[in-house]
């Protein structure tokens, strides 16, 4: 597993540090920032790690005066640092290689991987104009684009998958994690509000009638939050398995755990369980198992 860590008020803020499947934690590594950006996520592919540098600065010494912490930098370009994942401490402000992208301002990554020897791609939701980000709901647009990084070169390149549709809050199937992968689960809406979920052919570029092969609305008044992957057993082939989403009735009052057919053009709904409590619109987080569950409590 890897993870970061906001280490204020000592800087570099953020780190880096991965966790054994025996639960043994390495060192950390610092990402060699100047600021303290507003950091969400953060990906890996077979030999970095894909850490982002965007126009969002937290200012914790406003915090401390009541004031908003928050704050969009409109002379900052949005950069991405590619470290290698096993690099010691002491190597990281070395081994960092930076990439600047004016306008790529993400929260959320859905995975990343490498093409060849210097290519290295992220998959993730633009969000434009990032300074509405701060306003809820959102008002700004959520783009699902391939960024590819040349390490040779330092040249970034952006290409828009799906256009004409709002996308947050991606998935893809766990276990190829840092490796290339065609599908991506994704809700649609503008936070808080999600109204469906879709199935995204990443290999696929243009309006979203040509990049959807499946979709899910979840009806009038009912908002749902980030889905989840779960793969089949003897899964037949990367999309083999079952879509897991929490949905909200706001007029009802109602929420329920949706399981969906990820196979299916219509994400048919196999299964709905009524929850005892009321999910938020927007929710996220992720789903565990029992064995993973069994391993936490040890």
């Amino acid at each position: 597993m890897y993870a970061f860590s906001l280490n204020l008020p000592f800087f570099p803020p953020f780190s880096v540090f991965r966790v054994s499947g025996d639960g043994v934690k390495s060192a950390d590594i610092p990402v060699p920032l100047l600021d303290v950006p507003l950091v969400h996520d953060f990906a890996i592919t077979q030999r970095f790690i894909i850490f982002p540098d965007n126009q969002l600065v937290m200012r914790p010494m406003e915090l401390a005066k009541g004031e908003m912490p928050l704050a969009c930098d409109p002379n900052k370009t949005p950069r991405f640092c590619l470290l290698p994942r096993y690099a010691l401490p002491e190597e990281s402000a070395l081994k960092a290689q930076w990439f600047e992208a004016p306008g790529v301002n993400c929260l959320h990554y859905l995975n990343a991987w490498e093409e060849g020897t210097n290519e290295v791609v992220l998959i993730t939701s633009v969000l434009s104009p990032v300074e509405r980000i701060l306003q809820i709901p959102a008002n700004c647009s959520s783009t699902l684009s391939e960024i590819r990084f040349n390490t040779r070169t330092g040249g970034v390149e952006q290409r828009i998958i799906c256009s004409g549709i709002e996308l947050e809050f991606g998935v893809i199937n766990q276990k190829y994690t840092g490796r290339k992968t065609r599908y991506a689960y994704i809700a649609e809406g503008g936070f808080p509000y999600y109204n469906g979920v879709v199935k995204v052919d990443l290999m696929q570029s243009g309006s979203k009638q040509e990049c959807i092969v499946g979709k899910r609305e979840f009806g009038e008044g009912k908002y749902g939050g980030e889905p989840f992957f779960v793969e089949a057993r003897a899964a037949k082939s990367e999309d083999h398995g079952y879509l897991l989403c929490l949905v909200g009735d706001e007029k009802g009052g109602v929420s329920e755990l949706l399981v969906m057919d990820a196979l299916s053009p219509s994400l048919e709904v196999i299964a709905a369980i009524e929850l005892p409590v009321r999910v938020p619109p927007g929710f996220h987080g992720c789903f565990v198992n029992e064995q993973q569950l069994a391993q936490q409590k040890l």
